[in-house]
């Protein structure tokens, strides 16, 4: 029977964001919006502008600039730059 969780750690300048396991993730991939299950096949791609949504029904929420996903074995590192808020003045 295969995994039934994803090791998942996502990295920013600032530190880890996120470290833990979840049930599925959803990326703004430079090719499309993709939600990784457990098991799914190796990634390995460049993130664009959006939101990357993880956890128990995507109930956790990152907004990103940009990053990278590397996805093997069950195993989730996401690299990434913040979206900056800018404030109006």
């Amino acid at each position: 029977m295969g995994e039934k969780f994803i090791e998942l750690k996502i990295l920013a300048k600032n530190g880890i964001k996120f470290n833990g396991h979840v049930s599925l993730i959803t990326i703004p991939s430079i090719t499309g919006e993709i939600t990784l299950l457990p098991n799914h096949i190796p990634l390995l791609s460049g993130l664009k502008p959006g939101v990357i949504k993880f956890g128990q029904k995507s109930s956790e929420k990152v907004s990103i600039a940009s990053g990278f996903i590397r996805f093997i074995n069950n195993t989730c590192v996401i690299t990434i730059e913040e979206e900056v808020v800018k404030k109006a003045s």
